[in-house]
């Protein structure tokens, strides 16, 4: 990626704070203890401060240093571990090559602020004595872990699943109306009336005088009369914020179905009749399949992991013989009131969500 806007790089370093925060405590040492049967469970001072301690080759850029003996506090190569795992949110969107300097610049900042507070916070504090930060660790260290497993089992799953460029050609062309450039349309005006027959002489009245519609539509009846504008043939149209149109859908087809241009015609549905006028139709513009293809192909590639990983998980949970007690999911049947006893007052008011 060679460029990227301003709104992004504004959410990057909204959001690099909060994420480097995660991401300190899900890489850093604290994490680098294996988990033990819970009575044998024991963290040491070493692996909450081993970070600063850590041999560095001799060739590796220092980021930042520590102390006046300047040891090595965060190094080129956790860095960029750090600022990747933070950027595997934008799924490819943004990469550390094309993210600014200064954007890398306030990520390291906050790198250095969660390194202090688990380094030398840590260890002045000598936090890993504390009961309830041992317990925390424990606890954070199994999430981590499960998590882990799940984020390799998911990276090992997309990476078998490949798309073809015939697949790929065969989904453009079946669905080629889908990847609209520019939508295609017409300019509409119409009216709407409740008793066919008045729609009827209406469309008697306007069938050859197309410059005069508006204002003998909005004669009989301005309430009933809209100008619609630029009327997409597309279900929505990508020109204006994927908004639908706003005209009656089976008004719609019957302009689109006309074959001839400008149109002048009435449709009704059995409640409604509509006379419309449409103008200055133009044809819908696709995307060619090549300008479009690396798009599409991670469409299906995802659209296949889905299914893939559906059939995956059922197929893990049929072999382990997984059952769920589905009594502890049961609704409770109300308490019986003794006869005579008053109702409680909130109870016709209270609404238990299914």
């Amino acid at each position: 990626m060679t460029s990227i806007t301003k709104k992004t790089l504004s959410t990057i370093l909204r959001s690099a704070c909060a994420c480097s925060m995660a991401l300190m405590f899900h890489g850093c040492s604290l994490f680098e203890t294996t988990p033990k049967p819970e009575a044998e469970k024991v963290v040491s001072a070493s692996s909450v401060s081993s970070s600063v301690q850590k041999q560095v080759s001799s060739d590796e850029p220092i980021y930042a240093t520590i102390g006046n003996e300047e040891k090595p506090f965060i190094t080129e190569s956790e860095f960029n571990v750090k600022l990747d795992q933070m950027l595997q949110m934008y799924r490819g969107q943004v990469t550390a090559d094309g993210l600014p300097p200064e954007a890398k610049r306030k990520f390291l900042d906050d790198l250095i602020k969660m390194r202090t507070i688990s380094t030398v916070w840590a260890e002045n504090r000598d936090i890993a004595s504390e009961a309830d930060f041992r317990k925390m660790l424990v606890e954070r260290v199994d999430a981590a872990k499960e998590s882990a497993i799940v984020e390799y089992f998911v990276q090992e799953l997309r990476e078998g699943i490949t798309v073809s460029d015939s697949e790929a050609s065969a989904d453009y062309k079946n669905n080629k109306e889908k990847y609209i450039k520019v939508a295609g349309g017409a300019q509409v005006k119409a009216i709407s009336f409740d008793e066919e027959d008045a729609a009827k002489a209406f469309l008697k009245t306007v069938k050859d005088k197309k410059d005069e519609f508006e204002a003998l539509a909005e004669e009989a009846s301005k309430e009933h009369y809209k100008n619609y504008g630029f009327v997409s043939e597309a279900a929505t149209d990508p020109q204006m914020g994927m908004m639908p149109n706003l005209i009656p859908e089976f008004v719609k087809k019957s302009i689109f179905a006309s074959k001839k241009f400008p149109a002048v015609a009435m449709e009704g549905n059995g409640q409604k009749f509509w006379v419309y006028c449409a103008l200055d139709r133009k044809k819908s513009e696709y995307f060619d399949l090549e300008e479009i293809k690396d798009q599409l192909k991670e469409m299906i590639k995802e659209s296949k992991f889905k299914t893939v990983l559906d059939d995956r998980i059922q197929d893990l949970v049929a072999k382990a013989k997984i059952k769920i007690n589905e009594d502890h999911f049961k609704r409770k049947p109300a308490p019986k009131k003794s006869l005579g006893s008053k109702p409680d007052a909130a109870d016709d008011d209270v609404v238990i969500a299914a």
